[in-house]
């Protein structure tokens, strides 16, 4: 039932709603995972399917790992006319970018975590929810490089902010000391 799904600020179901409810934009709901898809997973409201974009799980490029039939906390962000209902989790959460520049600041050294290896460079996990790009020029290889020769996912790395750009949701990266702390693995 619709009417159980949707929850107050208090968790609890209301009550006095009747089946004929309908949802609102900002209403705090609960659903089961009917399907996982690459881009979207299909949440169910009682009987309403509705939509909930890979993107709008978490701040991060960390994937919550939903399964089918996993209970999930969601806010409403948007009704389309046909009636389609799209859910966000990370919404429910502080954005990590409201308070960038209190958390974070040019100059700052921090031990970061690598996430991903790009074409041009590394994506790090700084902490604070941020993913940021250490670009292979910041790091002294100005030709292609092929970072397994040198790190492992997961490896922690020293870093330095060069620059925040909190409109963007961007930070970029520098390394100095590269090679002293990843020497080429034979």
């Amino acid at each position: 039932m619709l009417q159980d799904s949707i929850i107050n600020e208090q968790e609890t179901a209301h009550s006095e709603m009747s089946d004929a409810v309908e949802l609102q934009v900002g209403h705090i709901v609960k659903g089961i995972v009917k399907s996982c898809r690459k881009k979207i997973i299909i949440v169910l409201l009682g009987a309403k399917e509705c939509y909930l974009p890979v993107s709008e799980v978490s701040w991060t490029n960390k994937k919550l790992q939903l399964k089918e039939k996993d209970e999930i906390k969601a806010v409403v962000v948007k009704i389309q006319e046909n009636g389609s209902v799209m859910l966000s989790i990370k919404r429910l959460l502080e954005d990590p970018w409201k308070n960038v520049h209190e958390k974070l600041r040019v100059g700052q050294k921090i031990d970061g975590i690598i996430q991903h290896v790009l074409q041009f460079g590394l994506a790090i996990d700084i902490g604070n929810s941020i993913t940021a790009l250490l670009h292979k020029k910041t790091i002294g290889f100005d030709k292609d490089i092929n970072f397994f020769d040198y790190i492992l996912l997961g490896n922690k790395l020293e870093v330095e902010i060069m620059e925040i750009d909190a409109e963007a949701r961007k930070v970029y990266l520098k390394c100095d000391n590269f090679l002293e702390q990843y020497p080429k693995r034979n």
